[in-house]
């Protein structure tokens, strides 16, 4: 799944919306088992639907349920399943991670898993320098494939020192080369930026400490995250992976760190909202630069005043209707993206003393 795909998902705003999440199976027997568990949370998001909005009016959503059903491969399965409908649009998901069973009936789709799940472990890309080919990677982590677009992968034309640059016909055969491979590195940049413009992603770079100079002149380090010297030029994608996952998980966890110490700046400068309900409300002001939140912490509630405030309540009584919420924190990390905040998701525990989630505000 791309950033594309839940941006779209955010956009699909529209009571009532169905997201079911289930845990699949990759091998048989098992993954026998998992079309009936959708079709029993399907019966679930009936009696649901039924309940908060009436039979007649909930059966564009269930008929779009029913429609995905029966499309699924189970043969190619991954880890877990998303599941999305509502009047007017249906999207199912393949997750590579596993999910607690559940079906959420709310005016967005609960996008929550699917959030956690690019920035948990998101999808980058690793760029293996060399002249005979570069090649480039994508995936997240250790599931690399690699991308054939056209551009990559890119070979450089013409032996060391075969032409002559223009504005310098003296010069020696090891200047020649060194400008040579500056032309090339220039064009691999190119390329990457060509498919980065649509599509930008931490970039994990390997190869010969001379390809990584030039390259890194070439593109400023532009998304550059890690670096891995040495010769891959016959790695393969699960090779390639392995080295270059620890890497960037490194880099993960430096940035989930870097919020926590950025927390206690921010305290210090009363710039900070700590807990859920101050949260929302200073969201809502369209004040939140950064929303640290642990990862395993839900919460239903109840909006009141006309959307300002936050009534926490309990599972068992979240409740019906758009005002109730299944889960409010997965509700806050939609408001802080819309109002153009971040969402940074650290461990369970981290926030224990400011009620699990806090706001790093702008002002």
């Amino acid at each position: 799944m791309r950033r594309a795909d839940l941006r779209e998902l955010r956009t699909r705003e529209n009571y009532p919306s169905v997201s079911i999440l289930m845990p699949t199976h990759r091998a048989h027997p098992e993954n026998q088992q998992d079309p009936i568990r959708l079709k029993n949370l399907i019966a679930e998001a009936r009696d649901r639907l039924t309940e908060e909005v009436g039979k007649r009016p909930a059966w564009p959503a269930l008929d779009r349920l029913e429609a995905i059903a029966s499309e699924i491969d189970w043969r190619a399965n991954e880890a877990g399943l998303a599941v999305y409908a509502n009047d007017d649009f249906q999207a199912w998901y393949r997750l590579p991670f596993p999910v607690e069973a559940r079906v959420s009936v709310d005016r967005t789709f609960d996008t929550r898993e699917i959030f956690y799940a690019l920035h948990r472990m998101p999808r980058y890309r690793v760029i293996a320098l060399a002249e005979e080919p570069t090649r480039l990677f994508e995936g997240s982590g250790t599931d690399l494939e690699e991308v054939r677009d056209g551009v990559f992968p890119l070979e450089r034309r013409g032996a060391p020192g075969a032409t002559r640059r223009p504005d310098a016909p003296q010069m020696r055969g090891s200047n020649v080369r060194e400008a040579h491979l500056d032309e090339f590195y220039t064009e691999v940049s190119r390329g990457l930026n060509e498919i980065a413009s649509s599509d930008r992603l931490p970039l994990v770079v390997m190869g010969v400490r001379e390809a990584i100079s030039h390259f890194s002149a070439a593109s400023e380090g532009r998304d550059m995250v890690a670096q891995v010297e040495g010769n891959f030029d016959d790695a393969g994608a699960a090779e390639i992976a392995s080295i270059a996952w620890p890497r960037f998980s490194e880099w993960l966890d430096s940035q989930r760190q870097a919020v926590l110490d950025e927390i206690g700046d921010a305290k210090g400068g009363n710039r900070f909202a700590p807990g859920l309900d101050e949260a929302w409300a200073t969201a809502r002001e369209g004040r939140g630069a950064k929303l640290a939140v642990e990862a395993g912490y839900r919460q239903p509630a109840v909006v009141e005043r006309n959307g300002w405030t936050l009534r926490m309540v309990s599972p068992d009584d979240a409740g019906l209707g758009p005002e109730h919420l299944d889960d409010a924190v997965d509700e806050l990390i939609e408001l802080v993206l819309d109002k153009g905040g971040e969402v940074v998701f650290v461990e369970d525990g981290s926030l224990e003393e400011y009620g699990r989630v806090g706001l790093i505000l702008r002002y």
